[in-house]
């Protein structure tokens, strides 16, 4: 995970979660240190496996 701070006072973490429980478990660690989410992207790395349906 990367970390980086902008100078309007927002902060970006950047980097992979290996699966929904662990972004869950972030995401509870946000909520706890009571830090205000204001978005969460997917981007698809070039190398993980695409899901079909």
């Amino acid at each position: 995970m990367t970390l980086r701070t902008h100078a309007d006072g927002t902060t970006v973490i950047h980097g992979e979660v290996p699966d929904q429980a662990a972004l869950h478990g972030l995401l509870h660690r946000l909520r706890d240190l009571g830090l205000p989410l204001l978005s969460v992207d997917r981007i698809e790395s070039s190398d993980s496996p695409r899901r079909q349906s």
